[in-house]
């Protein structure tokens, strides 16, 4: 499994955000991302990019908590660790 460190390195390299995105398709935290895109006038990549800092910056304890558990059994970690920020951060 790779190092959470990787992981969010990964996260913050936006043609590896592109790349993941598609991946997320089915978990509702796609579409919520895609309309918040279009509400602001920016690509579904950019706002992932903001929910990543955002999740870094502002998350607390039971969110890296939860983060870590998803990501831990994950068949692709950064996938997980995505959807999970996402999810956190869009249901503002």
């Amino acid at each position: 499994m790779p190092m959470l460190g990787d992981i969010l390195t990964q996260l913050d390299e936006g043609a590896d955000l592109e790349r993941l995105l598609p991946q997320l398709n089915g978990s509702g935290v796609l579409e919520a991302l895609r309309c918040r895109a279009a509400a602001h006038g920016v690509t579904p990549a950019v706002v992932a990019g903001e929910a990543v800092r955002t999740f870094s910056a502002n998350a607390d304890d039971d969110a890296w908590l939860k983060l870590l558990s998803r990501v831990q059994d994950a068949p692709s970690p950064a996938v997980a660790c995505l959807r999970e920020m996402l999810a956190w951060t869009l249901k503002a």
